[in-house]
């Protein structure tokens, strides 16, 4: 199981961070968005704690810290995740609350931010009274909560196994919800309430991610709770997936944010269309001559640009001479 881990964590490590990066890269940034960039962060941590390996030393500092953020950062995630998962619903249930997330949307960032991130942290901390943090036997994959007696195996269900069954059954109710109430939600919604419904829409796909990383943890939890002996590759996959939530959610996210960039590169490529065609057209200009063609009359027009007619879109200064669209030189240095 070890083996697993250390070849599927460096892989939610790398996709963590390409969502955090995608968080600071796009604007504006809102309520969901930093809601998944929390549960990112989470996922990063619990991702970078999974590849130290202290189980040589089970009652040494490092093997303590590593149970302690292991099971921080996992909690954090699933909170986080069911957090999205429930916001993502009551949105499409209600879609009155659009106009209170456009409004109170920080308030409620900070509200979730105290639940998942305090809880985990209390719940990560019960171990530490009891001395149950370490490494019992050799099939786990990294330090955690052992299982010598009574009261460590009860922490392992309270402040561990609960939390992953209760999320999964969540997320798994709230998926089927979602996707039945995206077939009639955007009747009669204004436009900027339909755009914001649609990103909620296209969140769907996060609830799903803790599904598919947690299902097979959880079998394997019920197996072991009936049958003593492990078996191997139940563990492989329950470890394994359970290391890759980072992974699924940054697919979530790709899927999340796919229209954005596809404007954001659109955009990038009507400037770049535009300033090289100023280019080309002063290459080709008369020394005399200090208009530069951008568009003959009745053509098409670059990016959604018609700057004709002597006016003015975003500053750029204009006319048309002979039936051709031109920008003054002195205009074009506004794009730079």
């Amino acid at each position: 199981s070890g083996d697993v881990v250390d070849c599927t964590a460096p892989i939610s490590l790398a996709a963590t961070a390409i969502m955090l990066y995608c968080y600071f890269a796009l604007k504006p940034r809102r309520l969901l968005d930093r809601m998944i960039a929390s549960m990112a962060t989470a996922d990063m941590g619990y991702a970078a704690v999974c590849l130290g390996n202290p189980m040589n030393h089970p009652q040494s500092v490092a093997c303590k810290a590593q149970a302690f953020f292991v099971s921080y950062f996992s909690l954090s995630s699933i909170f986080w995740s069911t957090v999205v998962a429930g916001l993502t619903k009551a949105v499409l249930d209600h879609a009155i609350l659009v106009r209170r997330l456009q409004v109170n949307g920080f308030q409620i960032y900070i509200r979730a931010f105290v639940v998942c991130q305090g809880v985990p942290a209390i719940l990560a901390v019960i171990p530490f009274f009891t001395d149950g943090y370490g490494v019992e036997d050799r099939y786990d994959a990294w330090c955690w909560i052992k299982a010598n007696n009574f009261v460590n195996l009860t922490l392992r269900f309270l402040t561990g196994h609960v939390w992953i069954f209760l999320a999964v059954l969540y997320n798994s109710y709230t998926i089927a919800e979602v996707f039945r109430r995206s077939r009639t939600v955007f009747q009669g919604q204004e436009e900027g309430q339909e755009a914001l419904l649609r990103t909620f829409q296209r969140a769907r796909y996060f609830p799903l991610a803790l599904v598919v990383a947690h299902s097979f943890n959880m079998c394997n939890r019920i197996y072991e709770a009936i049958d003593k002996d492990p078996v191997w590759w139940l563990e492989a996959l329950a470890f394994g997936f359970a290391s890759l939530m980072g992974f699924f959610n940054a697919l979530a996210l790709a899927y999340l944010i796919r229209p954005r960039l596809i404007r954001a590169v659109n955009r990038d490529d009507c400037l770049v269309d535009l300033k090289e065609s100023l280019r080309v057209s002063e290459d080709g200009e008369s020394s005399g001559s200090h208009a530069l063609p951008l568009r003959p009359s009745g053509g098409g027009s670059i990016g959604g640009l018609r700057p004709s007619g002597g006016r003015s879109i975003g500053g750029i200064g204009g006319g048309s001479i002979g039936g051709t669209s031109y920008l003054r030189e002195s205009s074009f240095h506004r794009l730079e």
